[in-house]
């Protein structure tokens, strides 16, 4: 995670990919 975007990106794929 380089910036705050890259968090906020990544967070809901990782919620997508858990379903």
């Amino acid at each position: 995670m380089t910036t705050v975007i890259d968090t906020l990106v990544q967070t809901p794929i990782s919620i997508l990919l858990g379903l």
